[in-house]
């Protein structure tokens, strides 16, 4: 046999077919759950896992505890097989987040959220950021347009609170009712903006739009 041809489980071209074959299989589940943030993907922790177990690992958290400005979760990734732990990493959530521990945010005032909802986007963060330390390179192959930023990361840094609540253990509907109350906005207008019979219908995608075409909806309305 021509050495030349011979391909062993740590060779580069049997690593980069492995994560080719990755790709192909998680691409569905990682696009579909990717959110879109000003105008660009991030892939959100069920499609981090997804690639996790075709690669025959587990990601989860652990040793979440309160730490001097916030809360921590250390993220594992282990080999299904044998328990091996392959990486770790931090997942932290700030007390200078308005979203989470409470503050003036964008002119508003928004409350602490309960402790558990804290301690979870902690551990939500962790195992992502463990899984991307480990698998970015597979996201790039699924499309190079994805952020491998996780997307947990990003929704504090750049969202404004409105559009992260979604994230956060609510739905598409329970955050489009919350903006309707709050900017005096009939749900009968937005069901017929999005064309829609239900809040349900409206997919997440859509969140952002709404949401702006709310707000815009209370200034005409108060001008």
């Amino acid at each position: 046999m021509n050495d030349l041809t011979v391909v062993t489980e740590t060779s580069p071209l049997a690593l980069f077919t492995r994560a080719t074959d990755v790709a192909g299989v998680c691409g569905e589940i990682v696009k579909r759950t990717a959110r879109n943030i000003q105008g660009r993907k991030y892939v959100q922790v069920e499609g981090w896992q997804s690639i996790a177990a075709a690669y025959g690992c587990i990601a989860s958290a652990t040793h979440v505890e309160k730490v001097e400005g916030g809360m921590r979760a250390i993220g594992e990734l282990r080999r299904a097989s044998d328990g091996a732990v392959l990486g770790t990493a931090e997942g932290f959530v700030g007390e200078d987040e308005p979203t989470w521990y409470g503050g003036e945010s964008r002119g508003k005032t928004l409350p602490k959220r309960p402790e558990f909802a804290i301690r979870a986007m902690a551990q939500t963060r962790a195992i992502s950021r463990v899984c991307r330390t480990a698998f970015a390179f597979v996201v790039v192959l699924i499309d190079n347009k994805l952020a491998t930023t996780p997307a947990e990361e990003m929704d504090a840094a750049v969202l404004p609170p409105e559009e992260q609540s979604v994230r956060f253990g609510e739905t598409v509907a329970a955050t489009i009712e919350t903006a309707l109350k709050e900017y005096g906005v009939e749900k009968s207008a937005i069901l017929a903006k999005a064309n829609v019979k239900d809040l349900e219908e409206i997919a997440d995608e859509d969140l952002p739009g709404a949401l702006k075409w709310i707000k815009a909806n209370a200034k005409k309305a108060a001008a």
